[in-house]
């Protein structure tokens, strides 16, 4: 930290459905330079109950975390005191439960040729516009770890394309099909030719449009490796998938996390970096953190099954 420019602290607060929350807290400045903050009181308040949800305690340096399970639907308040700096606070709504789910397709033109898994959803009451973000992991072997799928595309309609990479899908090939037999078959033939996202897709729903009845959609992309599915049966697994298992991450965002994924992945692409220290000097990148930077959004998110489905062409 330089003397004459007072570091401006920045939070991290993404409200998820799981019993832990986490939050982030550093300063940064403008050449770059990011440290812990070390000393610190984070509150967290449901104020659709009118009641503190809880305190932050501070596990490793930088990172503090809260025993809770955001509500959906609850509107919440943060605010946290470092010693030195004015109070700092944001406030943020927790998103609708994310019920998105696996579904295998079988659609058929003959006995012989079988649709690939595609996507959707059943949900509980009827519900406001929302955005939906879907990303890959492989396990990557040698690494012992998932990493997310560089390139990713989808045939759903309401795709945005602030993040398409100038390449279009190209089916893999194999001369055995999903259930062993011999015959020309591609990974998910149907995408040849839809573009390519870096490494996330992002949806536009709107209200009722997105049912198992009448809205599937399917994804693929640089997958590679062994991904959880529960093989071509009907019914989705209901085991969780293992920790050497590929996944599909489907993320149902409030609007003000969205507005900062949004910015945030742009400008990274633009920057070719991935730190967000230097992401967070820009001045036009989105916040919603009165007295700081950085974000206080919410998220309900499910991991989908992926069938590696080669599958023979039939007419559209």
């Amino acid at each position: 930290m330089t003397v004459n420019n007072k570091p401006t602290v920045v939070a991290e607060c993404i409200l998820t459905d799981k019993p832990v929350q986490t939050l982030r807290l550093s300063f940064t400045t403008p050449d770059g330079s990011e440290a812990a903050v070390q000393e610190a009181k984070a509150t967290l308040t449901d104020l659709t109950e009118e009641r503190v949800a809880g305190y932050f305690t501070e596990d490793t340096e930088g990172l503090w975390t809260l025993d809770y399970k955001a509500v959906y639907g609850h509107k919440y308040k943060l605010e946290i005191e470092v010693p030195g700096y004015e109070l700092i606070t944001a406030e943020e709504t927790m998103p609708i439960k994310c019920n998105i789910k696996s579904v295998w397709g079988a659609l058929y033109s003959s006995p012989d040729n079988i649709h690939p898994l595609s996507y959707g959803s059943v949900f509980e009451s009827p519900m406001d516009n929302y955005i939906m973000w879907v990303y890959a992991m492989n396990y990557n072997i040698q690494a012992g770890k998932r990493e997310i799928v560089e390139r990713i595309c989808t045939d759903a309609g309401r795709v945005d394309n602030f993040n398409i990479t100038g390449d279009n899908y190209d089916p893999p090939h194999s001369d055995l099909d999903i259930f062993g037999q011999v015959r020309d078959s591609y990974l998910y033939w149907e995408l040849e030719g839809y573009p390519l996202h870096n490494k996330y897709l992002r949806l536009e729903m709107e209200p009722g449009e997105f049912s198992e009845s009448n809205y599937v959609f399917s994804v693929a992309g640089s997958f590679e490796g062994d991904y959880f599915h529960n093989g071509v049966t009907a019914k989705p697994s209901e085991r969780p998938p293992r920790n050497d298992e590929g996944v599909v991450v489907a993320t149902i965002v409030s609007d003000k996390y969205d507005r900062f994924l949004r910015d945030v992945i742009y400008f990274m692409h633009l920057a070719e970096s991935t730190e967000l220290s230097s992401i967070y000097v820009r001045d036009n990148l989105y916040t919603n953190i009165n007295g700081g930077l950085g974000i206080f959004g919410a998220k309900s998110e499910k991991y989908l099954e992926w069938v590696p489905a080669y599958t023979q062409k039939y007419p559209r």
